[in-house]
């Protein structure tokens, strides 16, 4: 399918290069969308597609390649290698295109590996991976975006070189010199500034400048480079008597640089960008801005063309755009406006960077913040200081360590005052946050568009009334055309796939998010994506069936990740456990109120009824699972029955209690000592819903179960084949895959 969302930038572009060239008849930006376009048919049938089909064939392998990657997951390390040969079983050798992503066994995950060694091992390839919700994460995309075409398992390794070249020597040296000279707490950003390196900075620092809209900080820009290239061309001066001599120094320098922070998007834009300018006045012709910029995009895609549909390339090359967008507004028409002072200028260009991105950030994580304005403009200033002064204290770091630890404690406490900044706007400053939820990619398209060919006309147009009228008329088509796109706030239940656990999400009519269960806390990204997905930041009411780990667990995740829960209820339960009782401290701690449900108890929230039907006060319960909340939902003629972990036994004892349902949830995940023949028989449901996590180890649901559902001529829905289920307004049933 050619009309996909990857593809946002080729349309963007595209739809951009017409309009230019229909107003200017400037041919230079119509090439520009010829080269995207020629880069787009590319990757039809370009290797790395191939080589995804390719491992597909092999469900084991015995691979040699080059380690260029050793990550550390939550839950695993990860090594990424390239120059991948296969090695068949007779011996000979194929050279493979493309890197491969190797997870490690537990008993090797100790093991120390390191970039540029070259390893020998036996694999078994993964499935190909499967996004089983709509606001998931698209790892398969992201991999191809990264010029990997398969993951697998390492099951052993039968050998494995030690290299060291110089390069790595060089890195280990800067790292070693960071982490000797700045604090370890605060190593992290300085590697993402200097060296352009994450790996160690803290995610919930990454994740305040993300969602306040200032990641683009982080990373290696134009001005750090600048910043670097000025000292390298002064230092070059003392040893280089010739000008052009001290700038092809400088240059060798900056690409030097570009090499021991492994060209990353940011940093080789960066970098082509300041060579471009540099050969022009060597040549002495005058450099463009978009073409150098068109440049560096292209020096990038010839390589992966894949990487167009990462959210750095975005991201980074869109920030770009913008600032030179805004500079061509701004010497035709601003600069020469008496109204435009300094203070207004500055804020004006804060705002224009902030909402020129906040389309793409709000097609790619839902959400944007206009506090992003405010700290943008406090904040560059005050990063630009802070880069120099890294700078120069790694510099005096080389001849006196004692003194370099000095004059970095006043760095360390400058971004500890800015870590705790904006973890203060974030936590007191919410309402700043925009959350649209899913808009569909032509919204992006049509948006920028718009506004870039009314900029080109804005400029090409001599009559100042006019252009008021243009900049009116853009500015109030661009928020009419935002509002179409608001999400809806109509009834919808979907049950989540969150693996082996529970998870359903409601939103009301009023736009109310109520949770019920969260999965295991691996599930938190994907709640809180999802409720994102659904335009939303909070959750007015969180139910919790019982505390086994897979349903509490992804709830106790979602206070520690700052989400605002307004109610939590628990069941009635005479003792809590060690789940529980984190989960109530954290409830405690972040002011949510507490109910604990029993039996008989009923209440609505925006016409939805719901209906206690256990546990009750008087039972005593042989475990957790048998104690489990179990309700109904009502909506308008609509009835679903949840049942949280419930066997046979707390099932008997229900049995008078139960009418008939149109939805059931299935309990334990559709485990044989669930859902009886009796019990099915007393609720009599149309449609029932299973989730369960795909291949678990339980092998839920039982056959014994599926062939009682049967019996009873009841729907089946499965989470582990269908991926997420969503119920509509409308009562219709969509899957997210097909069956």
């Amino acid at each position: 399918m050619v009309y996909t969302d990857v593809y946002i930038p080729f349309f963007i572009c595209l739809l951009f290069c017409g309009g230019y060239y229909f107003i200017t008849k400037n041919i230079s930006v119509f090439v520009y969308g010829i080269i995207f376009t020629i880069a787009f048919m590319f990757t039809f049938n370009h290797p790395l597609s191939k080589m995804q089909l390719f491992w597909q064939n092999y469900p084991s392998a015995t691979v040699q390649g080059t380690i260029t990657e050793v990550r550390q997951t939550s839950y695993s390390t990860v090594l990424t290698i390239d120059s991948v040969i296969l090695v068949s079983e007779n011996g000979s050798t194929e050279f493979v295109n493309g890197k491969l992503d190797l997870t490690l066994p537990d008993p090797l995950a100790a093991t120390e590996f390191s970039k540029y060694d070259i390893i020998y091992c036996k694999i078994t390839i993964d499935p190909p991976t499967t996004t089983f919700n709509p606001a998931d994460f698209v790892y398969s995309q992201y991999l191809k975006s990264e010029g990997i075409v398969a993951t697998a398992e390492l099951d052993n390794i039968i050998n494995y070189q030690k290299q060291t070249p110089f390069i790595e020597k060089v890195q280990t040296a800067c790292d070693d010199h960071i982490a000797t000279i700045f604090a370890d707490d605060t190593t992290g950003i300085i590697k993402a500034l200097i060296l352009g390196d994450k790996s160690s900075l803290d995610d919930s620092i990454y994740a305040d400048f993300q969602n306040l809209g200032i990641s683009h900080i982080l990373v290696i820009s134009g001005f750090h480079l600048g910043a670097i290239y000025l000292i390298a061309k002064t230092i070059a001066s003392y040893i280089c008597p010739n000008y052009y001599a001290r700038l092809v120094a400088a240059l060798l320098f900056i690409w030097s640089y570009c090499l021991i922070a492994d060209f990353t998007v940011s940093i080789t834009r960066a970098a082509t960008l300041i060579t471009v300018t540099i050969i022009a006045f060597m040549i002495r012709e005058e450099s463009d801005f978009f073409t150098s910029l068109a440049l560096a995009a292209i020096i990038i895609l010839i390589d992966n063309p894949f990487a167009l549909t990462s959210a750095s390339f975005l991201l980074s090359f869109a920030t770009v755009t913008v600032i030179g967008v805004y500079n061509i507004v701004s010497e035709h028409y601003l600069d020469q406006n008496d109204l435009y002072t300094l203070k207004y200028k500055s804020l004006i260009f804060s705002a224009s960077i902030t909402l020129g991105i906040a389309p793409i950030i709000i097609y790619l994580f839902y959400q944007t913040s206009l506090a992003g304005i405010i700290l943008n403009l406090a904040l560059i200033p005050v990063f630009s200081i802070i880069i120099y002064a890294t700078l120069f204290t790694l510099a005096v770091g080389m001849v006196s360590i004692n003194i370099a630890q000095y004059l970095a404690n006043f760095i360390i406490f400058t971004l500890e005052s800015i870590s705790a900044l904006l973890e203060f706007v974030s936590e007191y400053f919410a309402f700043a946050m925009v959350t649209l939820g899913k808009i569909p990619v032509y919204a992006v398209v049509i948006c920028y568009a718009v506004i870039g060919t009314a900029v080109v006309a804005y400029i090409y147009q001599k009559d100042k009334l006019l252009k008021i009228s243009i900049a009116f008329g853009v500015c109030t088509a661009t928020i009419a055309f935002g509002c179409g796109f608001i999400p809806s706030t109509n009834f919808e239940l979907t049950q989540l796939y969150v693996g082996q656990g529970d998870c359903t999400i409601i939103q009301t009519s009023k736009d109310k998010i109520i949770l019920v269960d969260a999965g295991p806390p691996s599930a938190k990204t994907k709640v809180i994506n999802h409720i994102k997905y659904l335009g939303n930041n909070n959750v007015e009411l969180a139910i919790v069936t019982h505390s086994d780990s897979d349903h509490i667990g992804g709830v106790i995740e979602l206070f520690k990740a700052g989400m605002d829960i307004d109610i939590l209820m628990l069941p009635y339960t005479e003792t809590a456990d060690a789940l529980t009782t984190e989960a109530l401290t954290l409830a405690a701690d972040n002011d949510t109120t507490v109910i604990y449900a029993s039996s008989d108890s009923a209440f609505t929230i925006d016409n939805i009824a719901f209906n206690i039907i256990s546990p009750h006060k008087t039972v005593s319960y042989e475990n957790l699972n048998e104690a489990s909340m179990v309700f109904t939902i009502q909506y308008k003629d609509f009835t679903m029955l949840f049942t949280g972990d419930i066997g046979h036994p707390t099932e008997m004892l229900l049995l008078d209690k139960l009418t008939d349902v149109d939805v059931l949830k299935v309990g334990h995940h559709g485990s044989k000592n669930s859902s009886s023949a009796a019990f099915i028989a007393q609720c009599s449901p149309e449609i029932a819903f299973i989730s369960s996590g795909k291949n678990n180890l339980y092998q839920h649901p039982h056959s014994d179960t599926l062939d009682t559902l049967d019996a009873a001529n009841v729907t089946v829905f499965r989470t582990d084949l269908q991926g997420a289920i969503t119920i509509d307004s409308d009562f219709n049933i969509t899957t997210h895959l097909a069956n």
